[in-house]
């Protein structure tokens, strides 16, 4: 069975005057090894793609999508396991900045319209000319790379919000304050996902002082379930 990995670090191209520029990174996913020898084949002498992975079905595409998180994915619907269109749904879930473009023998309409829905930008039939197939992989990359452009400056925003909040609830705990204010902060850190145990402590005193008792219940509840997982 072949190695479903291809080269996985970052490539580069010449754009003249010496400028280094990332080259795309593809992952293919079809069932067929011929397939995926012969698409190997047409992008071998492109400077500006690199194939990062190969993925026998859907399910692999996932897979490999989410631990490899490529700029572009080429996509088979008829495959075993998990099929293209399902692959694709995993595939922008798992790795939300990968663009998804299908090369499938299914050409009725119906299977472009479900493979739009389920997040494809573009879709070819088999057997496709290379220079189209070329062409699109260029134009989903450069979505791509749009795409996690926005991705990055998002969580940037986010990382620097949680920074500040954390220093203005440390502000707040340093005060003892347990006002209205005060209260929005803790909460606020207490909604993160990986919200430390400590805040959780600090936001459970203030519904203390406050009397909130409900709200202290369903803290405590998560809480011990907290404990519980230690």
């Amino acid at each position: 069975m072949p190695n479903p990995h291809a080269c996985q670090g970052i490539g580069f191209w010449l754009l003249g005057f010496g400028i280094l520029m990332a080259a795309i990174r593809l992952l293919i996913a079809d069932d067929s090894a011929e397939m995926r020898r012969d698409l190997r084949m047409i992008l071998a002498l492109e400077q500006d793609i690199q194939i990062v992975a190969l993925a026998r079905d859907g399910a692999e595409a996932i897979e490999l999508a989410s631990r490899i998180q490529p700029d572009v994915a080429v996509m088979d619907l008829d495959m075993p396991r998990v099929n293209g269109l399902a692959g694709i749904r995993g595939i922008r879930e798992k790795s939300p900045g990968t663009v998804c473009l299908v090369l499938s023998a299914e050409g009725e309409r119906g299977f472009v319209q479900q493979a739009m829905k389920s997040g494809a930008r573009e879709y070819f039939v088999k057997p496709v000319q290379p220079d189209e197939l070329i062409a699109a992989i260029r134009r989903v990359g450069a979505e791509a790379a749009a795409q996690k452009q926005t991705l990055t400056t998002q969580r940037e925003a986010e990382a620097k919000k949680d920074r500040y909040l954390v220093k203005l609830a440390e502000v707040y705990a340093k005060e003892r304050r347990t006002d209205d204010e005060a209260l929005k902060a803790y909460e606020e850190l207490a909604a993160r996902p990986n919200c430390e145990t400590s805040w959780l402590v600090t936001l459970a005193t203030a519904y203390l002082i406050r009397h909130e008792w409900g709200k202290l219940k369903t803290l405590a509840e998560r809480l011990e379930k907290l404990q519980s997982k230690g």
